[in-house]
C-alpha cells in the first residue's frame, strides 16, 4: 500500500470523526472544540496528502499556518463570505466567527496529525515499504 493511500485512509477516517464530532456535547467539548481539533488533522492530512514529498515539519508548518488564516479570516465580514460561511460545506472550511481558542485546538489537532504521522512512518520503515 503506497503512503499516499495510507494518508487518504487516514483522511477519510478523520472526515467521518468530524462529521461525528458536530453532535458532540459535554464535559470534553467544552474544554476544547473537537469539531476543531479533527479539522486541523484534516488539514494536516490534506496537505500530506498533496506534498507527498514534504517533511513532517514542513506539513505541519504550512498545515498550521493555513489554520490560522482561515481563523482570522473569520474576522471578516461581508455579504458574500457571510452567505458562504452560511451553507454547510462553507461553514465547516470557513468557520464562521474568531475565537482565540480555536487557535489551541488548531495546534492539538496538528501536533495529532504529527503523532499519527510518525506512527505511521515507524510503521513503514519496519515494513521496508
Amino acid at each position: 500500500m503506497t503512503k499516499r493511500l495510507i494518508y487518504l485512509l487516514i483522511l477519510f477516517i478523520i472526515i467521518s470523526i468530524g462529521l461525528y464530532s458536530k453532535r458532540m456535547t459535554g464535559k470534553i467539548t467544552e474544554i476544547i472544540d473537537l469539531k476543531d481539533v479533527v479539522w486541523a488533522m484534516m488539514v494536516y492530512f490534506l496537505f500530506r496528502i498533496v506534498f507527498i514529498n514534504w517533511s513532517i515539519k514542513k506539513v505541519a508548518a504550512v498545515g498550521m499556518l493555513f489554520s490560522i488564516v482561515v481563523e482570522v479570516s473569520q474576522l471578516y465580514h461581508d455579504d458574500w463570505i457571510d452567505k458562504l460561511r452560511s451553507t454547510f460545506l462553507g461553514g465547516i472550511i470557513l468557520g464562521s466567527g474568531f475565537v482565540w481558542s480555536d487557535l489551541s485546538a488548531y495546534l492539538c489537532g496538528v501536533v495529532f496529525g504529527i503523532t499519527i504521522d510518525y506512527f505511521i512512518k515507524s510503521c513503514l520503515m519496519n515494513r521496508n515499504l
